[in-house]
This record gives structure tokens, sequence and C-alpha cells, in this order.
């Protein structure tokens, strides 16, 4: 056979020991629903009890169908190429005989690379195992030159979801019923696509058994809490309906990466479900049933509108999803979660490339079940593995579920040996793996500082760190994007307490729920995994313990830019910061627990660890600008003394340069940690990257002059032979010499040993030491930053513990499931039939897409409006501060003698006042001789003045400039203002006279008025209303005061000052109006639309806003309360307008939003719709469209829907 191989031929591995251990099982009411309940007692013999129930059970747990005879070794290894399939497509889409057949191609006429050369056996995987040459005309696409497409891949994946639209046009097919589970759970099964069954090797198909396994996928839209996902509400799983004992749950979960990253997941992970299958000698897997029927991967979605919709053609080419099967609602209940099963034989590479098995060799990819849980809203990774234990968990009750992260990449065998490393320890309840960060090819990566720093940070933790805290029994932190837990060890009081930060469960949960929170639990949260550690370990009655496997290992990249690189360390330092204070008050816990005398010993002991470790942390500040400072004082200051071995000169610029050196770098390293703070307290990482790149710049450079002064001080300790400055007469004379003499050596010796000796051997002894010579320089300059600009940063955002969870208008647009009666008066829903035919036709696009080159879109690197502000305002306040911090330090500080000033410090301190004295004197003089020039010259123009005199019966301004509307406005406001302060100036009565407040505000309200030739008041008639205005004003007041006196002052917040703003500037025309049902509340309130032309004149329209507290930053909820034939707003009122979703920005005000409304009427818009009917009737006949909008505006019936009557 042409057999391409990914990798190299593996070496079958030892088998395991001949005996296997058995799982004893008391099934428990809590867990009987959950566990596998097989008949056969005795398919593993001898093993451990579950520490979590009681031992004597003689019920089996996971026990694995039992094989039913079929010979797999007898079968056909190979598949014909040109033999018929099972599942052969009736169009043609086979394998043709005169195309060459690589190892992996799909063989369809649209697949990429279908012309490409037959590969030669024995080339590399990268040779020739994927042979698409996806830049040349022979093996491309076919549709190089084709241009782009204007459609956004947003707006083109909602398109397709409409029944019918997959194709490229609206299209007739048939219907089938499908019944409803229990009344309420939809669960549909479709067919894939021809080519995805024909991909699947004959000698897993099971045509003769009726299974649809490889035949359809199947889809469930949830419309439940994932504590309500299960067998007795109706929901199930495949793997548990096909009776299959679970013993390894995969959990891939994923929020907006693109696809290459969650293909190199995948990929990866298939690869290493095949190193598992592949175990032949293995006395496990090979027992009751295929290996790869005990192994399910469960990819977690987290929310469709942060999903990349390529990623999403990748996996329908996978055959794990499909367009136009998503139910945003069943019945009116929301879907929220959608659910997809398949099991795959497919695979797509990082780069582009599909893997399609054709024999039965070491490198073919076996079956993968799969389950696709793609939720419609984003809630966050909390509650992804909520769905993943709570949800699927309990199902399917695994032995082991590992966590990956998408873009995590585990390494050959890496799966393999974190299960093993549960199989062969029966109390090891978690365990991590080691991660490291991907360098590029070549390592190009390292160039960058800071991924070098990243790379010796992780390196040194997997060889250092993790060992330590595996051998006490209790790993920290077990990293969330490649850990593994024991499913049974981690149910109860861990999972329990780890939810408490879904904030989807925090009304239920209340004062323990997320919103219940105070900041330091809510700061807990943001690193989860290490609660869910902590609370394994110390889970009362069992011995779980943690531990760390070397041979684990997963690949992942990291920040690659300054920006990204703070805001990742943000959440990371303050979680474990608040995580391990969590632990140490918590510690009295694990005496509750199963743990013998020697672990919890040794659990002391980390904990004493643990306590200097946080010491440390909070100290380190300080502690690194004393060190900066005590080692530049050391080498830089000269010192005088007849002994030659004491006395010594300032180096490296000598005795006199030197000093001021150091002291301008003292005051730019305080500068710049001043500058942190400012930075941390009001900008975005984003909204000041250069800035941030220039700190990391600054505390490089400075931390890199320290290295040369601490190498300087290293060779000045050992110009004095050791001998002569370490005794070794006797070992007290050794420790008193080495720890507690005056001579540097001792000190220098452990400082070395300690910083540079143990990272270098425990490197050499991991066999693992290029870190350290291509990232450990990176990490000595860069160490201080970790401090200075990463902790200063996080501690400064303590207060950020938003989720950024939200809700997704991009839903909307997705189809309903309707619910009718069927036959037998059983609920059901009527689901589009299509032929095969389309199917195919639709996954060949599919493929096109998934397949495409991956074309990095450039991340908007321009900063938004608001940090542009925050950065002026940044920039403001440094200047401010350092100018006049330099000034302080220039007249204040003796180190400015040595610049030539001339002068001590007290000299200047003293001229600097007298010259503060003499400017202010000659100020003031200015300010008075321009006061005796206004007095004077206003006291002589006055004996000059004109005097007028207004004709009786006229009005005085008539004849002058009318005042614009600003300045008609002000002086509104101005009255207003004084009328409000009245009362107040009338009870202090002191300054102000009542009758003088009162008579300059009727001259105000005189002046303001806009007189009229046709209603014009004489001065008396103005004055009594006035006065009458004067008493209603008076009356409010005193009734406001009265409230205020009772507690009961009411406090105008931000978003009703920016809403009177907004009602203030609106100009309606004569076509609307509104209306404030209640007088007091302006955030609540009804707008009135009578169209005057276009299809819905003579109509009216009654539109309700309701406006939260965070307004402007969120739009206003508008609904129509009429029920209203219109493509953009639906049956229950509410309105599709981009400015009320997507487009919404906090410049836009209410009278935006109120054109936006009436322009809907005048123009319907059919291609973002709500009412799907309504749209197809506007866009395929716009005259029949018009007729059913006045049969609905008169109360008629349209298409078997009444609507209310608006006319007027």
């Amino acid at each position: 056979p042409n057999l391409v191989r990914n990798e190299a031929v593996e070496k079958n591995l030892s088998h395991y020991s001949s005996h296997s251990y058995q799982h004893q099982l008391l099934l428990n009411p809590p867990l009987a629903i959950m566990a596998y309940r097989g008949g056969h007692e005795n398919d593993y013999d001898g093993g451990h009890n579950m520490q979590d129930l009681p031992p004597g059970s003689g019920r089996g747990y996971h026990l694995p169908p039992q094989d039913e005879g079929v010979d797999e070794a007898g079968q056909s290894l190979l598949r014909d190429p040109h033999a018929p399939a099972p599942y052969e497509s009736h169009l043609g889409t086979g394998e043709t005989p005169g195309r060459p057949v690589s190892a992996y191609s799909l063989t369809e006429s649209y697949a990429p690379g279908a012309g490409a050369r037959t590969p030669v056996p024995g080339e590399t995987a990268f040779a020739s195992g994927y042979s698409n040459e996806l830049d040349s005309d022979a093996g491309g696409f076919g549709y190089g030159n084709r241009p782009p497409s204007t459609v956004d891949a947003d707006e083109s994946w909602t398109r397709r979801q409409q029944p019918g639209n997959q194709g490229g046009g609206l299209k007739r097919y048939a219907t089938r019923k499908i019944k409803l589970t229990q009344g309420s759970v939809l669960s549909i099964d479709y067919p894939v696509p021809s080519a995805i069954k024909n991909a699947v090797q004959p000698k897993y198909r099971d045509v003769e058994g009726g299974s649809e396994e490889f035949m359809k996928m199947r889809y469930t839209a949830a419309t439940c809490d994932p504590n309500d996902f299960t067998l007795k509400n109706g929901y199930d799983l495949r793997p548990r309906m096909y009776n299959r004992h679970t013993e390894l749950l995969i959990a891939i979960t994923y929020y907006n990466e693109d696809k290459v990253l969650l293909s190199r997941t995948l990929h990866g992970v298939m690869q290493n479900i095949r190193d598992i299958v592949n175990l032949k000698k293995s006395t496990f897997w090979n027992k009751g049933g295929p290996a790869w029927q005990k192994i399910v991967v469960c990819l977690v979605f987290d929310g469709i509108e942060k999903t990349d919709k390529a990623v999403l053609d990748v996996l329908a080419t996978v055959g794990i999803y499909q367009d136009g099967v998503v139910k945003k609602d069943v019945d009116g209940k929301e879907t929220v979660a959608h659910i997809f099963e398949y099991t795959s034989q497919l695979s797509v590479t990082p780069n582009q490339q599909l893997i399609r098995p054709v024999d039965d060799g070491p490198s073919t990819l076996p079956p993968v079940q799969f389950i696709f849980c793609l939720k419609q809203k984003n809630s966050k990774k909390i509650n992804s593995h909520r769905w993943l234990f709570n949800a699927f968990g309990r199902i399917l009750n695994p032995e082991v579920c590992i966590l990956i992260d998408a873009g995590t990449k585990p390494s050959p065998r890496s799966l393999l040996a974190l299960w093993e490393g549960f199989y062969n320890d029966k109390d090891l309840g978690g365990a991590c793996g080691e991660i490291h960060a991907m360098l590029g090819k070549g390592g190009k990566k390292l160039l960058n500082p800071l991924v070098a720093v990243q790379n010796f940070e992780y390196k040194i933790s997997n060889i250092l760190d993790k060992p330590l805290e595996s051998s006490f029994g209790y790993v920290s932190v077990l990293p969330g994007a490649f850990s593994a837990y024991r499913f049974r060890a981690i149910m109860g009081r861990p999972l329990e307490q780890y939810f408490h930060g879904d904030h989807t469960l925090s009304k239920i949960l209340g004062k323990k729920g997320i919103d219940g929170m105070n900041i330091f639990k809510k700061n807990m949260f943001l690193a989860e995994d290490r609660i869910l550690c902590f609370e394994l370990v110390a889970k009362a009655g069992q011995k779980w313990h943690l531990s760390y496997i070397k041979a684990a290992k997963g690949e992942t990249d990291v920040p690659e830019g300054a920006a990204e690189f703070i805001s990742q360390r943000r959440r990371w330092l303050n979680g474990s910061f608040a995580a391990s204070l969590y632990s140490l008050m918590h510690f009295g816990r694990m005496y509750k627990s199963g743990h013998n005398i020697i672990r919890m010993f040794f659990f002391h002991v980390q904990l004493i660890y643990n306590i200097l470790q946080v010491m440390f942390t909070w100290f380190s500040l300080g502690s690194y600008y004393l060190t900066t400072t005590v080692i530049m004082d050391l080498v830089g200051t000269a010192v005088t003394s007849d002994d030659p071995d004491v006395a010594r000169s300032g180096w490296p610029f000598g005795d006199t340069a030197t000093p001021i050196v150091n002291a301008l770098l003292k005051y730019l390293y305080l500068a710049f940690v001043i500058l942190q703070f400012i930075l941390a307290l009001g900008n975005r990482p984003k909204g000041s990257k250069y800035t941030y790149i220039a700190s990391f710049v600054v505390f490089g450079l400075i931390q890199s002059y320290i290295l040369v002064l601490s190498m300087y001080l290293v060779v000045q300790a050992f110009q004095k032979p050791i001998g002569e400055q370490i005794s070794l007469d006797s070992g007290e004379d050794f420790v008193a010499s080495f720890f507690g003499g005056t001579n540097a050596a001792g000190v220098i010796l452990v400082a070395l040993v300690t910083i540079y000796g143990l990272n270098f051997i425990a490197s050499f002894m991991y066999l693992d030491p290029w870190h350290m010579f291509t990232s450990f320089p990176h990490y000595l300059v860069l160490m201080s930053t970790y401090i200075n600009i990463l902790m200063v940063y996080a501690f400064n955002n303590w207060h950020d513990v938003s989720w950024g969870t939200k809700g997704s208008d991009s839903t909307e647009a997705l189809p309903s499931a309707h619910v009718s009666k069927g036959e037998k008066d059983e609920a059901v829903v009527e689901e589009i039939d299509k032929p095969q035919e389309d199917i195919d036709s639709q996954f060949e696009s599919t493929v096109k897409r998934a397949l495409e080159p991956f074309k990095e879109t450039p991340e908007n690197e321009k900063p938004d409006i608001e940090d542009s502000y925050k950065s002026f305002r940044t920039g403001l306040v440094v200047s401010w501060l350092f100018s006049n911090t330099f000034l302080i330090i220039v007249i204040t500080s003796d180190n400015f003698n040595s610049f030539g000033i001339g002068k001590t410090a007290s000299a200047r301190t003293a001229s600097y006042f007298s010259f503060l004295l003499y400017s202010t004197a000659v100020l003031s003089l200015v300010r008075f001789f321009g006061f005796l020039w206004f007095l004077g010259r206003t006291g002589i123009m006055c004996c000059f003045a004109r005097r007028w005199s207004a004709p009786p019966g006229t009005f005085p301004s008539q004849d002058r400039k009318t005042p614009d509307r600003d300045d008609y406005l002000i002086l509104k406001l101005l009255f207003n203002c004084l009328v409000t302060a009245q009362t107040p100036l009338i009870q202090e009565n002191t300054i102000f006279h009542p009758g003088r407040v009162r008579a300059l505000v009727l001259r105000l309200a005189l002046l303001t008025e806009r007189p009229t030739n046709s209603s014009y008041q004489t001065p008396r008639e103005r004055s009594d209303k006035m006065l009458k205005i004067w008493s209603m004003k008076k009356e409010q007041q005193k009734a406001e005061n009265a409230d205020a006196a009772g507690g009961k002052k009411k406090k105008v917040t931000a978003a009703q000052l920016r809403v009177q703003k907004d009602l203030s500037e609106l100009s309606l025309g004569s076509t609307m109006k509104t209306d404030f049902p209640d007088a007091d509340d302006i955030l609540h309130f009804t707008l009135t639309i009578e169209p005057d032309e276009g299809m819905y004149r003579t109509g009216r329209f009654t539109f309700t806003f309701d406006i939260n507290q965070n307004f402007p930053h969120e739009p206003p909820k508008v609904r129509c309360k009429e029920k209203i034939y219109h493509p953009n707003i639906d049956l229950e009122g509410k309105v599709c307008l981009n400015i009320l979703r997507e487009d919404w920005k906090p410049v836009l005000n209410l009278n935006a939003v109120i054109v936006g409304l009436q322009f809907l009427f005048l123009e319907p818009n059919a291609s973002d719709p709500l009412n799907k009917e309504a749209a197809d009737d506007l866009r395929l006949n716009r005259e029949g469209f018009k007729r059913n909008v006045r049969t609905a505006m008169g109360g008629g019936t349209v298409q078997g829907q009444s609507y209310d009557r608006v006319l007027k």
C-alpha cells in the first residue's frame, strides 16, 4: 500500500504488569443514576477499592461490554480503493480508478490535492504525507484567483443556519416530524455527507447491526441548566446509549481561538488516542471491547458569538458539526447548549491538510467518539467545566478526565502517560504534565525577550517547583491548559466549591454565589484551578493527593507582546495570591481528611514553605529596590583606608562620576515605579503599549547594570584566597567564617550556588539544560519587571474581577423549533429532510472553506478614543508629578553638588525661597494695579453712559438683536439654578437678602423670555406670572426639603443625567411624541410614531424605552407594544436595529435611536430580519407585502397570525 506515515513507527510499549486491579463500587443513591451498571462480576481481577465509598460492594464499577466474538484481526486490513463501499454515494463521489491515491486524502473532486502525485513509501510526513499543494495550479482548490468574498464570515454563517439557504438560494424540501423525548427534549439524527461515511474503515462499520454511529450525526438542543442534563429529564449521550464504558474523557475548552490553534489541539489528541489504541499487549485497553470505545473527546465552546466560524467549518469537515441544524429555542424555551455527537476517523492538521485512513498501519487514526457542546451564550470557562462534569460526566461516568485548552498541543503518548499515573496509583486524585512554550521553527521566537523569559519560567517551574510540590503530595495548581482528574475524586465538595465561581449559578447560590462574594473571593476564582486542587486534597475522609507527571508534555503558545503579557499575568497573579491565602487560612481542613501521619507531616513542611513564599512575595517590591541600591552603593562608593584590603575606589566610572550615575539611576528606577502605579490605576495595557515597552527597556537596562556590578563584586571577593577568608580548622570555625565572618566570600558563594548553580545542576540532571543558555540571560535582565511592572499592575487592578459575560444578539437570527401535536397527540417538531445530493453539495463548499490557507487577521493596534483620553491624562499627571518631584530633588538633594551647581542644598533652598517670595510680591502688585485701572475706568465711564427709556406699550428688545439659541439656553439654566438655590439662601439670611435674590430672578426671567408680536405681556403681567412660578417652586423646594429631612433624598445617577441631556436635545417631528407615565422616572417612557409616508402611514405605533443604570455604556431596551407585521419587529415586540446591538456606542444618544425607529417604517430591512416570514414576503413579493401590511394594521390575520389594529 501507498502508506505515508505522520511520524516514525512507534515502538510497542512494555505491557502492564500481569495483574490488573478491580474497582469496587457501592452504588449509593447519588451515584446510582450515574454509574455504569454492568452484569459481569469478574472482568477485573484484584486491585483496590474506591476510597470515597465503603468497601465490600460486589457490584462492578466501569464494567465494559464483553467482546461479542467479532474477530477484527480476521477482517480485511486494507480497503480496496476500487471496491464499492457500504456507504458509497450514488453521485459518484467515490474514488476514481484513474486517480492516484495517497495514504491520507479525500478523493472527492473538490478535495485539495486531488491531482497530486502518488507518495513514495518511506518519505517523511511533511514530504508527501500532506500532499496538498495549496499554492499550485494543479493541486490547489481551483479558485485561487477568485476575488475575495465581501460577506463577513459571521454574517455568512448566520445565513447558512436558515433552513434551505445553505445551498445558495431558497429551495423547498420535504419535511419529517421528529418526536420530542418526554415532550420537551429535541434530539435529531442527521445524515452525514457521503465522503465522511466513506472515510470510515470497513472493519469499524456495523451495517448488519443497524447502528447509525457512522451514518448519522446526533444533535440535541439542551434547553436546561447543566445540572438538569440528566437521563431523568430525557437527555442522553451516544456512548451510554451504546452501553459503553468510558474510561477516559478528554475535554477541550474553547473560547475564540482560530482554526490553526484548534486543529493543533484536536489533531494532537487524535494522535494520542491512536497511541493508546495501538497498545496491542495492554491487558486493560484490549479487554471488553475496542480501546477507542472507552475514550470520548468532548469539545466545549464558550458561546456562538465569540466562536471563529472557520473553526466550525473544520469541525464540519471532520463530521461533528453541520450548518443549518442549530435551534435557538424549542417551543419558546431558549436553547442553552447545542450538542453534536459523531464518531469520526477524519482529522485536519494545523496546516489545513485533511487526514483520512486507508490502511490498518500504525499511523492510521482510529475512530474517535466526539461530543461537541456549543454553548449559545458566553458564560466563561467554569460554566464550560460544569457542562463537562455535571452534565456529560454524570451520564458517562468516566474514570479519568483530562482537561486541555484549545491551542495546547499534547506531545505523543502524553495522554497515555497521564492515564497511566492514575492506573498505577489508586490514591492519585489529580495530575498535570509539563507545559512548555511554543518556540517556533528553529526556536526563532526566542529572539523575543518576553517569549524567552516565559520559556525559562515554564522550564524552571517544571524542573524545581512542580517536582517539589509533587513530592509533598499537594501541587498548588494543576494548569487548566493541561491537567487530569479522577472523576470520583472531585465529585462532591471539590466541584461544589469550584462551581461557586460560575456566574450562571449566582441567583441560585445567593450569597455563596459569585455575586454575593467579597472582592477577595472573587479574585480567588480568577485562579479557579487552585481552588479545585486544594478542595480535592482536603476532601473529608479521603486521602487523594496530586502529582506531576514528567512524561506528559504539552506545548502552548505564550503572549508575545507586552500588553498581552501584562493582562494575562494580572489574572494569574491576583488569582494565585488570593488562592494561596485561602489555602493557608483553611489548612485546618486537612485534619479532617484521611491522609496518614507521614503525609500530614510533609503537608506541614509545605505549609511553612508556602508561608515564607507569600511573605517574600509581599515584600518583593521593596526588596528589589533595596538590592539595587545596596549593590550600587557597595561598588560605586569609594572607601578610603590605610588597609589596602579595605580601601577601594568607585567603579566603574571613578570616584566622582560613579555616585552621580548611581544617583540618577536610583531616581530613574523610582520614577518608573511611580509611573507603573499611575499607568495601572488609569490605563489599559493596550492603550499604553509603548509606555509599557519603554518601562521594560528601562528596568532591563538598570538590571543589566546591576548584574555587571554583581560580577565585579564576585571578582573582588575572590581577589583574596578563599583559604584566608574561610577557616577549615574545625566545623565551628568554618560556620563562623563562612556565615558570620567579615569576609564576603561565604555570602557570595551561597548566592552563586543558589541563584545560578542550582538551576544549572537541576537542568542538567533533568537532561533538559538548553533553556539555561537560550532563556536564562533574558530572565536575569527582566526579572525585576515581574515585580515592578506585573505585580504593580495586578495589585492596582485587584478590583477588576469582571467576567465579561454577556448575551449575544447574533443568535436572534437562528431558526426556532416550533412544537406541534402529532397524530397521537405527542409533541413533534417538523424538520427539513434534505436529500443526500444536497448534503454532499453543501459539504463540498464546507471543505473548501475549512482547508483554505489560514490568513491571520492583523490585530487593530490603534487605541480607541477612550484610551487616547486616558493616555493624555496619564501624560499630564506624569509631567506635573515628575516635574514637581524633580524640582524638589534639585533644591533639597546634596547629590547635585557634584554637577557644578556650586551651592549646598541648604543654600539652594534659601535662594529658592527668596525667589519665590519676590515673585509672589511682583505678581500681587500686578494684580493690584489691574484692579486700580478697572475701578478708575468704570467710575469715569459711568458719568458718560447714555440713558434710554422704552416707550409705553413696547418691548425694549424688539428692535435689538435677539439672543441666539445658546445664549437663551444658558440664561434659562442660570434662572433655574437661582430658583433652586433661593430657599437655602433665604434660610441662611446672612449675606444674600431674599428680596434682592427675588428681584434678580425676576429680572433674569424677563430677559430670558423670547417675545413675539402676537403674544406680548406687559411687565406687570410678566411679574405676576413669575411670582406664581416663584411660589410653585418654593412649595416644591419645601417638599424636597421635607423629604431630605426624613431621609428620602434621591440621588441623581449618571444615567439619569445623560438621559436628561438627551431628552433636552430631542428634535421630534410632527409624527412623533413622547410620554412619561411617571413624571419622576425619566428612564422609562414611551414613544409614539405616526408615519405619514411609506407602507405604514396612517398607523400609530408605540414603543417602550427601558434604560438601565449602565446607560450610555449599554443601549436602551426598546420594544413595540403592538403586535405588528414587520420584518424587523417580531411578534413579541423585539426590535432589530443595529445601533441597539453591536453598533451601539456611548457617544450615540436617544435621538439616534428614535431616528432609526422612524426609518424602519419608511424602509423595512429584509436582510436582517426578526420576522422571517415578513422578510421573505418583502423580498419576494413587495406588492403582496404591502397588502399584508395594510391587512395587519387593520387588525386582520396574515399567514395564520392575527395582529393588533394600529390604524388612527
